[in-house]
């Protein structure tokens, strides 16, 4: 597909032209419901290929898990473009089943 045919979809930015002019697409909407998201594929996740500088988390691994997308503040000095302009949170059984999923290693 071409660039200028990617151009208009939504969410999407490519360049285009002779001179790589940036061409950006609509803004594609947010993602309201994330409990429709299915659950992350921790079983292709390899913990060893992440390793941290930091010798406390050497000693003590610590992982993540996404309760939530987006900020619910409004700090001046942040750039809420890269958060996203709305907050959304998972249901708290959501968060409780990552969770567990993290814990249990997939």
């Amino acid at each position: 597909m071409a660039a200028e045919q990617l151009a208009p979809l939504p969410g999407v930015g490519v360049r285009v032209g002779p001179d790589g002019e940036l061409a950006l697409g609509p803004p594609r909407p947010l993602i309201e419901d994330l409990d429709a998201l299915p659950m992350p594929a921790w079983e292709l996740f390899t913990p060893a290929r992440y390793v941290s500088s930091h010798l406390l988390s050497r000693r003590s691994p610590a992982g993540w898990i996404e309760t939530s997308r987006g900020c619910p503040h409004g700090c001046v000095y942040c750039s809420q473009q890269s958060f996203g302009q709305g907050f959304r949170a998972k249901s708290p059984a959501r968060g409780v089943e990552g969770a567990r999923g993290r814990a249990s290693g997939g």
